[in-house]
């Protein structure tokens, strides 16, 4: 190596070290004194409404299996290996732990048909550095487990719009989507749509549309927020048209349902 190749990457070196030095990692944060207040002060007011409707706080592992999540969302996980070298990851999904845990407990418990749960914990997604996302999430999300869990959706859609309008001052709509166009997305583009989808990574989709479906850079991206990102009664895109008839009449349908 010459000599001002041999400097060249000791001053990289040292940029390197000066930056872990002072700086998070990319996706993480440390939040200072106010932040802090204002997230415990938020996290304790939607608790609060979580609790009124009958759930009760539960505190999963932060370190879990990798196949304790579903195989799509693998891409974003953050895995290694213990000193035993066994493998293990952060979990960046409770929902899949919380069935783990407590689905056969259920099924045990004799007069236990159904169980209320809630959490309130980081989860960690281990997501490209171009998208700027996060990689460390504070949720607060309820789980029904057992017979009839379906019942209580209402209960679950009426708690969301009461802690994003009490707790955030946000207004909100629900909205349901159409399974098949979802269906035929996984069908067209197979793990690289689970991939996007579990992330809301439009750019990602927006590179999937041009791939696939010979979409433009422009009508991609328009249509890659349309669908991960769409506002409330927005009408389809006309970006839409160059997607196959029958992806056009599932988005049509699900207009009507």
């Amino acid at each position: 190596m010459s000599e001002k190749k041999m400097q060249d990457a000791i001053n990289s070196a040292s940029t390197v070290d000066q930056y872990r030095k002072v700086s998070s990692p990319y996706g993480f944060r440390m939040y200072d004194v106010e932040p802090a207040a204002e997230l415990e002060k938020k996290s304790r007011a939607a608790q609060e409404i979580v609790r009124s409707y009958g759930f009760e706080r539960i505190m999963p592992a932060m370190v879990d299996f990798p196949e304790t999540f579903s195989q799509s969302a693998y891409s974003d996980l953050f895995s290694f290996k213990d000193n035993s070298g066994e493998l293990l990851a952060l979990r960046n999904d409770i929902t899949a732990q919380v069935i783990k845990g407590y689905v056969r407990q259920i099924k045990r418990k004799s007069g236990v048909d159904l169980r209320k749960f809630y959490y309130a914990a980081p989860v960690y997604k281990d997501v490209r550095k171009n998208y700027p996302l996060p990689r460390e999430i504070y949720q607060i999300g309820c789980e029904v487990v057992g017979d009839g869990a379906d019942l209580h959706l209402t209960d679950l859609i009426r708690m969301s719009q009461r802690i994003l309008r009490e707790v955030f001052a946000l207004e909100s709509s629900t909205q349901v989507g159409h399974v098949r166009l979802r269906k035929y997305f996984v069908e067209m583009a197979g793990e690289n749509y689970l991939d996007a989808e579990s992330r809301r990574d439009a750019p990602f989709l927006a590179q999937i549309l041009r791939s696939k479906f010979s979409l433009g850079e422009v009508p991609a991206r328009e249509l890659a927020l349309w669908l991960f990102y769409r506002a409330h009664a927005s009408p389809i895109p006309s970006s839409a048209k160059f997607l196959p008839e029958f992806m056009q009449s599932a988005l049509a349908a699900s207009e009507h349902d």
